[in-house]
């Protein structure tokens, strides 16, 4: 089913509120409901969990550090290590080292936009990041939320997010349909999920 426009959505959002958009005495404005709707978009990103690889970031011997700050960045899923060979990293629990050991990066830290490695490469080499990405900002009245069957998410967010600001009681209402219909399309993103990998299998088989 296709998503509503933000226009759509909020207008949807107020009638529920009973909140009148023309007045000059409107509890919410237009950014604080665009906000509301990102906020759940943040939410769904962080279920669907839909992996990306990232542009390979060149690192010079006795380099340690590169700015990685994608726009559509929400959580790391990998890091790889590439010269003749791929080695895959784990992320690192302690604090950052600040030894001077050199030879094949093993470990990485991502902190404040900066991706930094341990030992520093004794030898030049590609980093290459593995994400789960966020989905796309909503930005005006004519933007559609880019995840299939998002408007009641949207919708039940913003009044949960609405309500709860004013300690609303209701708001725990529009929380709970908010966390059911998040769950139900996180199953339903599975199924998309299985159903496109195994379609990608078949095609494969052919080529």
């Amino acid at each position: 089913m296709a998503n509503s426009t933000v226009l759509t959505l909020r207008t949807s959002v107020r009638k529920v509120l009973m909140d009148n958009a023309s007045s000059a005495n409107s509890r919410w404005s237009d950014d604080d409901i665009l906000g509301f709707f990102n906020g759940a978009l943040l939410e769904m990103s962080r279920v669907a969990k839909r992996r990306k690889t990232g542009t390979s970031i060149s690192f010079a011997a006795g380099e340690n550090s590169k700015d990685f700050s994608p726009d559509d960045y929400h959580e790391m899923y990998a890091v790889v290590w590439e010269t003749s060979y791929r080695l895959p990293l784990d992320p690192a629990e302690d604090a950052y080292p600040m030894d001077t050991s050199t030879g094949t990066p093993s470990e990485y830290w991502l902190y404040e936009g900066t991706l930094m490695i341990r030992p520093t490469p004794s030898e030049a080499g590609a980093l290459i990041p593995v994400y789960y990405r966020r989905f796309t900002d909503l930005v005006d009245d004519n933007s559609v939320p880019e995840p299939e069957d998002a408007d009641d998410i949207l919708k039940f967010y913003a009044l949960w997010q609405a309500l709860d600001f004013d300690g609303n009681a209701k708001a725990d209402i529009w929380k709970e349909k908010f966390a059911f219909k998040l769950q139900q399309w996180a199953s339903d993103e599975e199924k998309r999920f299985r159903h496109k990998k195994r379609r990608s299998v078949k095609v494969g088989i052919f080529r």
